[in-house]
C-alpha cells in the first residue's frame, strides 16, 4: 500500500549550505526551480486523493519557505485530499507562518548558534531559541519537531544530546535524532552513533534515501517513484485490447462500467507488428519465453489485424484495489469472449504455438512497484530507452 507523498516546492534554492546536504549528491535537475500551482498540480492532488494518499511531507530539494506559493500549496492539499496530514520541513531561518499544517520539522546541528552555523552556513542565521520561540507562538497547536543529525563536532555524545533537549524542550514536542545518510559529504569521517533512550525522542539509524519508498511530487509538477527523479509514476491501471478483441469494444466498455471503472484515456497503437522486431533486438532472442512472446505478437498481427487499443483505467480506489478490480475485469472478458480461452489460451499457426488471450493487464500485484517498467509477460523490466519503442505498439505502464 502506498504510504505518503513527498512534495518538493523548491528544487535547489536554499538560504543555507549545509555541509552534509544530500541534495548535492543526487540528480535533482528537472529545470523547474519552484513548484507551480497549475492544472497539472491540481489533477495530481485529485489522483493522490483517489489512491488513498493521506500523509504529505513538504521538503527539499531546497528550503520550502522560499516558495512564495507554499501556503497556497498547503491549502490546496488540504482542500483536495480528504483527511490529509501535512508536515513541513525547514531550516527555520525564515520566520514566516504557513497555515493549515499539522507538523513543522526544524533542522538543527547544535544548540550553540556559532557551532550550528559552521555546519548549516546560513547567510542570515536566526538564533535557535528565537526561531523556536517564534514558531511555538505562531503554531500553538502544531506539532513541532527538531531534526538532529549526529555529527562529529556537533551533537556527538549523549551529554550533548541531553543538553540540546534540555535547552529546547519548552518549545519542542518531539526530537528526531538520526545517523548521517550514507553517501553524504564527510559520511565516514563524521559518522556518530550511540545508544540513547528518552521520552519524545525518535532515534533513526543507518537509513538512506532508498528507505523513503513513497511517491514524490517534484517541483516540475510530475509524480516520481524515487529520489533520482528519472522514473515517473503513473497511478492508473491499464488494459490492452489486442487485435482479436476489438470487435467486442462496445461490450467490453460496458463491462468496464459494470466494474465501476473509468476510461481515463484511449490510445490506438497502430502498426502493431511493425515495431516488434525493432524492440526485441534489445532482448536476448535466445531466451525461449521471450521468443514465445515475439511469436505471439507476430501471430496476432497476422491473424487479426495490425493495431492495438489501450485503455488507461481509473476509479475511486487505492492502487491495490484498482489492480484487483482490473484483473477481475480481465478474467470476465476472457471468460466471455476469448475463442481460445477454453483451449487454454493457445493457437496453432503452422508449427508455432502461441498465446492468444484477448487482453493484457497487470498480471501480479508485485509488479506495481516497478514503475516505468513495462509489465511484460516475461517479467523482464525494460529500460527507459526501450520504453518509447514499446509504447508505440504493445502495452501501457503505471
Amino acid at each position: 500500500m502506498l504510504g505518503k507523498c513527498y512534495i518538493i516546492p523548491v528544487e535547489k534554492a536554499c538560504n543555507a549550505d549545509c555541509t552534509i546536504c544530500i541534495s548535492k549528491s543526487r540528480n535533482y535537475n528537472s529545470g523547474c526551480q519552484f513548484l507551480l500551482i497549475d492544472d497539472n498540480f491540481i489533477e495530481n492532488l485529485k489522483l493522490l486523493n483517489r489512491r488513498g494518499i493521506r500523509k504529505f511531507e513538504i521538503t527539499g530539494g531546497g528550503e520550502p519557505f522560499l516558495n512564495d506559493e507554499l501556503e497556497s500549496i498547503v491549502k490546496l492539499v488540504r482542500y483536495f485530499v480528504r483527511g490529509s496530514y501535512i508536515k513541513v520541513y525547514t531550516n527555520g531561518n525564515i520566520l514566516k507562518r504557513v497555515g493549515n499544517i499539522d507538523e513543522l520539522d526544524i533542522s538543527v546541528f547544535h544548540y550553540d548558534d556559532e557551532v550550528n552555523n559552521t555546519f548549516m552556513r546560513v547567510k542570515n542565521p536566526v538564533l535557535l531559541i528565537k526561531k523556536l520561540k517564534f514558531f511555538r507562538e505562531v503554531y500553538p497547536n502544531v506539532k513541532i519537531r527538531l531534526s538532529i543529525p549526529l555529527h562529529k563536532g556537533a551533537i556527538d555524545s549523549k551529554f550533548e544530546l541531553d543538553k540540546m533537549i534540555d535547552l529546547t524542550k519548552k518549545y519542542v514536542d518531539e526530537y528526531v535524532v538520526r545517523t548521517l545518510y550514507p553517501g553524504c559529504n564527510g559520511y565516514e569521517e563524521n559518522y556518530v552513533d550511540f545508544d540513547y533512550s528518552r521520552r519524545n525522542v525518535v532515534f533513526e539509524r543507518l537509513n538512506g534515501l532508498e528507505d523513503f519508498d513513497s511517491i514524490l511530487l517534484w517541483s516540475d509538477g510530475n509524480l516520481y517513484t524515487d529520489w533520482n527523479i528519472d522514473k515517473k509514476r503513473f497511478l492508473y491501471s491499464y488494459m490492452l485490447l489486442k487485435p482479436d478483441s476489438q470487435i467486442y469494444v462496445n461490450e467490453i466498455e460496458r463491462m468496464i462500467n459494470e466494474f465501476s471503472l473509468i476510461v481515463k484515456k484511449r490510445i490506438l497503437l497502430e502498426k502493431f507488428i511493425s515495431h516488434v522486431s525493432e524492440v526485441y533486438e534489445s532482448y536476448n532472442r535466445g531466451n525461449e519465453y521471450e521468443s514465445c512472446i515475439y511469436n505471439h505478437l507476430h501471430n496476432l498481427s497476422m491473424l487479426f489485424g495490425n493495431n492495438a487499443l489501450v485503455y488507461l483505467l481509473d476509479g475511486d480506489y487505492i492502487i491495490e484495489d484498482l489492480v484487483k478490480r482490473t484483473l477481475e475485469l480481465k478474467k470476465k472478458i476472457r471468460d466471455h469472449y476469448s475463442f481460445t480461452h477454453a483451449c487454454g489460451g493457445y493457437i496453432l499457426r503452422g508449427e508455432k504455438v502461441s498465446h492468444a488471450n484477448l487482453v493484457h493487464t497487470p498480471d501480479t500485484m508485485s509488479e506495481f512497484n516497478n514503475d516505468l517498467n513495462i509489465l511484460s509477460e516475461s517479467g523482464r523490466s525494460i529500460e527507459e530507452k526501450e520504453f518509447m519503442k514499446v509504447l508505440r505498439y504493445r502495452s501501457f505502464y503505471l
